[in-house]
């Protein structure tokens, strides 16, 4: 699956039965991830309405505390997402043995027989879970 777009919209209770839609669009670059994208639209959108309607954020509106709570939810948000770091990524052969291990058939296992003959290290790893499939 390739994610090119990001779309994120929030519809925000203006009071007297008023509300306001926005939303953003992203388009990604290759390599951008779509989950820090999300979060960033998110943010943008949350930021647009704190900036064109103040007045909601003052203490003395009828719907201040529950725009304060969503904000803080929002920065939270951000905060965690930006905290999370990529697992490393794995190399084709790192790759390969982990999916070798996580084989619970010999069926499934057979599949790597081809790859393993012509790569020593994964021959290793293949020939030792052939062995405890096989028991």
């Amino acid at each position: 699956m390739k994610i090119d777009k990001i779309s994120y919209q929030k519809t925000f209770n203006l009071g007297n039965y008023s509300s306001e839609r926005i939303g953003v669009d992203i388009l990604l670059n290759e390599g951008e991830d779509a989950k820090e994208a999300l979060a960033t639209a998110k943010q943008l959108v949350t930021e647009y309405h704190k900036e064109n309607n103040p007045q909601i954020y003052e203490e003395q509106h009828p719907l201040y505390n529950n725009i304060v709570e969503v904000m803080n939810a929002v920065e939270s948000d951000v905060r965690t997402f930006n905290k999370k770091s990529d697992p490393p990524k794995l190399s084709q052969e790192e790759t390969i043995i982990r999916d070798i291990h996580t084989c619970t058939e010999l069926k499934t296992l057979q599949a790597y027989k081809l790859i393993a003959k012509n790569n020593p290290t994964i021959q290793e790893h293949y020939t030792a879970k052939l062995s405890e499939l096989s028991q």
